[in-house]
């Protein structure tokens, strides 16, 4: 199959581009974080709604994740798990968000939202697996270059030319999941959504002071 010439200008922007993305993920040691205070970031307790966390440092072979897991505390929300992952390797949860939540699943739906959290639109992404006699939620927030984002990767791409100027950047994504009967998913989505709004309030008032 043959390429019209006139897109080959296009074609090779989209391949140096990609190329350039995949080299300071993958080959350059340089790192920047635009967040004021990103250890703060780390302190999940300090979310509203959180009862309780566990940190747990886990190194992969291709890049260093920080996880920190927690549960949300009151009424229907005993039965959720919060968990705030923060990679200099966004390509690693690039295809697979539910991957980061502490009991990973094979969403039936997924699906794009959005949050209202103080006049601001907050975009985040709902999955749901029925698992026969309960249905498994999860919600996330995925946050880069210090903004809420619905695409990564296009927030990759519009990065790029900084990126190589200065290093990659990393990725942190805010993730809430429990179990609900089929039929009865608000008990989980309503309290993940909340926790999500005020997830993203914290990383604000820690990185854009």
């Amino acid at each position: 199959m043959s390429v019209d010439r006139r897109y080959l200008p296009a074609l090779a922007l989209c391949l140096a581009i990609t190329s350039a993305i995949v080299w300071t993920q993958t080959v350059s040691a340089r790192r920047w974080d635009p967040c004021t205070d990103p250890a703060a970031l780390a302190d999940l307790a300090a979310v509203p709604g959180t009862a309780t966390t566990q940190p747990n440092r886990v190194h992969l072979t291709d890049g260093n994740f920080l996880w920190i897991d927690g549960k949300l505390a009151g009424g229907a929300q005993d039965a959720l798990s919060a968990r705030v992952v923060r990679s200099d390797r966004a390509s690693l949860l690039l295809t697979n968000w539910v991957s980061a939540i502490e009991f990973p699943m094979d969403p039936g739906e997924i699906a794009s939202d959005t949050l209202d959290v103080d006049g601001e639109a907050v975009p985040i992404q709902m999955a749901r697996a029925h698992l026969g006699q309960v249905t498994h939620v999860a919600a996330f927030l995925a946050v880069y270059d210090g903004q809420p984002t619905r695409s990564v990767i296009a927030r990759q791409i519009a990065t790029a030319p900084e990126q190589l100027a200065r290093g990659t950047l990393p990725l942190t994504l805010y993730a809430v999941d429990g179990f609900a009967p089929p039929g009865q998913e608000a008990r989980v989505e309503g309290p993940a959504r909340e926790w999500l709004a005020a997830a993203w309030r914290r990383h604000r008032e820690v990185c854009n002071p």
